[in-house]
């Protein structure tokens, strides 16, 4: 398997719920994260809202689609009450 057919199946859609090695800083190697599916989503935001999100990302070493991610679930877990 060469490299092109190693990037294009780790990234491919259909590794939904495969576990692979967690790239993120401060875990150990061998720790697992599960991936998900994920879909593209484009939206307009406040430019200022949009500021402050990354510098929060950028603070609590997130990504900004982990913060947007966790504050949508957090809100539609509340819209659920």
């Amino acid at each position: 398997m060469n490299k092109e057919d190693i990037v294009r199946r780790i990234f491919h859609e259909e590794l939904e719920g495969i576990v692979k090695e967690n790239p993120r800083k401060g875990y150990e190697e061998s720790e697992p994260v599960e991936v998900f599916k994920r879909k593209r989503a484009y939206f307009d935001l406040d430019v200022e809202l949009l500021k402050e999100l990354k510098m929060q990302a950028v603070i609590h070493d997130r990504n900004v689609n982990e913060i947007v991610e966790t504050a949508i679930k957090q809100y539609l877990a509340e819209l659920k009450k």
